[in-house]
Order: structure tokens, then C-alpha cells, then sequence
């Protein structure tokens, strides 16, 4: 029990952690000014990107405050491990969309010195990548249920 607890905590800082990092890029990534999830700023992939990146951050926190505070609470509920499971989906799908521009981007004027592509491309793959982390984490939420039953 004490080392999938530990184990736990940590998939849930790594996941705010890589949250965190992606939610900078998404705000600050063209030299910081604000670089979005498509450079035309489609409404729609603005209002997933920011939602997740906005609402798993908020979910994030609470998840490891609880996991502190009681981790037995926390075990007992199929909860943990079906939001996981949204989340890695909802990462994924973010990071598909963030990836499908960023990789397509042309600048407007090829001869500019900076090219934003590569911050949007990092920010793509840390959102597969958190997708992936997400995905193990709901492993190790339903492990840790079955164990309680």
C-alpha cells in the first residue's frame, strides 16, 4: 500500500508538472506573447486547449491535496481512475490538434528570424506525452481500487 501510494503522488506531480509546463508554452511560447493551440486562433481549438490545460491543472491540484490529506478516501472511488482515463483522451486529442497546426505551420513571412513551430511542436508532444502519463495513472487508480475490494 505504501509504495503505490508514493508511486501515486508522484504520477500526480509529474502530471502537474508537465501541465504546468505546456500551460506556459500555451500562453508565452511565441517569445512571449500568447501562442495559442492554432495560429488563426480557431475558436474551437482555442476552447479545448484551454480547457484542458486549464481544468486538468485545477483537477491535478485537488487530486494530490486529497491523495495527501487521506489517501484511503481517495482508493475507494472508481472516480480517480475514470477521470484519468477522460484525461488521457482529452490530452491526446488536444495534443492531435496542437501538433496537426504546428507541424503544417508556415510564417507569413519565411524570412522572419523566429519561427514559433518549435514551441508548438514541444507543446504538442508534452501533451501526448501527458496523455500517456495519464493513461498509466489510470492503470494505477484501478489497481489501487481492485486492491481495496
Amino acid at each position: 500500500m505504501a509504495f503505490s501510494h508514493h508511486a501515486a503522488t508522484f504520477v500526480k506531480l509529474l502530471k502537474l508538472l508537465f501541465n504546468i509546463v505546456v500551460l506556459v508554452l500555451y500562453r508565452n511560447g511565441d517569445e512571449g506573447y500568447f501562442m495559442g493551440a492554432s495560429y488563426n486562433k480557431n475558436h474551437d481549438a482555442e476552447a479545448l486547449a484551454c480547457g484542458v490545460f486549464i481544468g486538468f491543472m485545477i483537477y491535478n491540484l485537488s487530486s494530490l491535496i486529497s491523495t495527501c490529506l487521506d489517501s484511503q478516501s481517495v482508493n475507494k472511488s472508481v472516480t480517480e481512475s475514470l477521470m484519468n482515463f477522460v484525461g488521457a483522451i482529452l490530452w491526446l486529442t488536444t495534443g492531435a490538434v496542437v501538433l496537426q497546426f504546428w507541424l503544417r505551420f508556415i510564417p507569413s513571412n519565411h524570412f522572419t528570424e523566429t519561427n514559433p513551430s518549435a514551441a508548438g511542436i514541444a507543446m504538442g508532444v508534452l501533451c501526448v506525452i501527458n496523455s500517456a502519463i495519464y493513461l498509466a495513472d489510470t492503470a494505477l487508480a484501478y489497481t489501487n481500487y481492485r486492491s481495496l475490494e
